[in-house]
């Protein structure tokens, strides 16, 4: 590998590095309606095959709790009183 191709390699790298850096920010800012809108969005995706037991699942199943979970207390909110 030439020089060249390793600065570019280094340089895609970092730049991966600094986006997911960036993701993981916006994640942490989001709240309320925003969280549980993208919970839903990622409880709706299929597991890649191959990245079963891996963080990927591990992210996809804990967003398919977080939504079963917020289903489960709308129902339990919109009980009358004296149930």
């Amino acid at each position: 590998m030439s020089t060249a191709d390793t600065n570019t390699t280094d340089l895609l790298d970092r730049a991966m590095a600094n986006e997911a850096m960036n993701f993981i920010k916006l994640v942490q800012k989001l709240e309320n309606d925003e969280l549980f809108a993208f919970a839903r969005m990622l409880a709706d995706l299929k597991i890649p095959n191959g990245l079963h037991d891996t963080s990927v699942s591990d992210v996809i199943h804990a967003a398919r709790n977080m939504s079963a979970l917020d289903d489960v207390q709308h129902m339990i909110y919109s009980f009358p009183e004296g149930s």
